[in-house]
């Protein structure tokens, strides 16, 4: 198992076993566990290209690594991560969706071809893979999120901090709000006409490193004190209640925690646009709910100007995630030409079960996609345990340092409380 998203650093323990690291190095070279997007620039033509450079070649890394281990290791499921298409699309969006207003700029005819390039590196790698395999292999590609233009910005912290529920430390704010007012003055034409460009790189790479939950450290931001409700950065964590325990939080467990939630549900839900006082939300769920189914100007939420929308400068990553993705399930005892409309993330762990003819060891989310399948479901018996026992596995394999970077990560993105 090799980590990838939200690793340290090359230098950290990412491989288990640990001695998979060393074997890895000696036998492709470097390898990128990450892109962290922060820390790049894409707005000049130069900038770009050293970014598709350095996105190329860790993509380049890992088709390298993806078929040594297939090559020397035993397996019955093998998986690759691959990050490319995700890293270019939040740069580069505004430059290949004919909807955006930059599409026929000088700088996507500029860059068109090494962003198209770049796509190329993945679709030579499928096309090596599939001359690897057996007639008796199955092959399923999947995406955990689709992509498309940025309309506008919801930003919960500032509602929160509007509605009253949440404080940052004065001297945090202080130096947050003077770095967007000259970020903001950044956008307007005559200043940028004034300041020299290396400048304008620098105020807008330290705005979105203000902004990165690689970073941003919540401890050091929120005054705890008075802080009641808080939103760790990724949307699909949702919103936490400071519950009081063991000597920290402010809201009491029990009957003020339920209100305090029963309270900011209501509040998201009456949510509107200033302008056409559409809703703002679709839906909101309590975490033991699980997920659902089925804009005017203020501190918190700000429709994008249309020069924004296409990709202006200083906005540099216009493109984001959307909840609509999809996979492909290709092979033997796969029924060709079918499409599941309504499929889910959470199908796809099952189905691949059931086509292996394995029960879940414990209940699982998600559904078996039969009609994809000639003859979907589990055996009778549980699965056997098979290779090595990962329980042993700790986030501090890589000592205290490691393990304090990874915790201040993964706390920052809502999965650690």
């Amino acid at each position: 198992m090799i980590s990838g998203m939200l690793t340290p650093g090359p230098e950290a323990e990412f491989a288990c076993p640990s001695s998979l690291k060393p074997e890895l190095f000696a036998a492709i070279g470097d390898y990128v566990p990450d892109i962290d997007l922060p820390k790049y620039e894409a707005e000049s033509h130069q900038d770009a290209l050293s970014f598709m450079n350095v996105v190329s070649h860790a993509f380049l890394q890992r088709e390298k690594a993806f078929f040594y281990l297939m090559d020397h290791k035993p397996w019955d499921f093998f998986m690759g991560v691959f990050i490319l298409a995700e890293r270019l699309q939040h740069f580069f969006w505004k430059y290949m969706d004919p909807d955006c207003g930059l599409y026929g700029s000088a700088m996507a005819n500029r860059l068109r071809g090494n962003i198209t390039d770049c796509y190329r590196l993945m679709d030579d790698f499928l096309g090596r893979l599939l001359d690897r395999l057996t007639p008796d292999t199955l092959l399923l590609i999947m995406s955990d999120h689709g992509f498309g233009p940025t309309d506008a910005w919801f930003n919960v912290s500032a509602w929160l901090e509007a509605q009253g529920l949440l404080r940052m430390r004065k001297e945090v704010a202080s130096r947050k709000k003077l770095l967007y007012k000259l970020v903001s003055l950044n956008d307007v034409k005559w200043v940028r006409s004034l300041v020299p460009g290396f400048i304008q790189s620098r105020m807008r790479k330290r705005a979105r490193r203000g902004r990165s939950a690689f970073v941003t450290d919540l401890h050091e931001t929120l005054d705890w004190d008075r802080t009641r409700a808080f939103f760790p950065s990724i949307p699909s964590q949702g919103i936490y209640i400071n519950v009081r325990r063991e000597g920290f939080g402010v809201v009491p467990p029990g009957d003020a925690y339920e209100a305090l939630r029963r309270e900011i549900k209501g509040r998201l839900e009456d949510l509107r646009d200033e302008k056409t006082g559409e809703r703002l939300v679709d839906w909101v769920k309590f975490r033991e709910e699980g997920p659902g189914e089925g804009g005017g100007e203020s501190s918190w939420f700000r429709e994008l100007r249309p020069d924004e929308r296409e990709g202006a400068r200083g906005r540099g990553m216009n493109g984001t995630h959307r909840p609509e993705g999809f996979f492909v399930f290709s092979g033997p005892g796969v029924r060709p030409d079918r499409y599941e409309p309504g499929a889910d993330l959470a199908d796809f762990a099952p189905t691949l079960m059931a086509h292996l003819g394995e029960r879940p060891a414990t209940p699982m989310e998600g559904r078996v996609l039969s009609a994809l399948l000639d003859a979907p479901g589990p055996s009778s018996d549980p699965p056997p345990v098979r290779n090595a026992d990962l329980t042993s596995v700790t986030m501090g394999a890589g000592g205290p340092d490691s393990e304090s970077e990874t915790a201040k990560r993964l706390r920052d993105l809502g999965y650690l409380e």
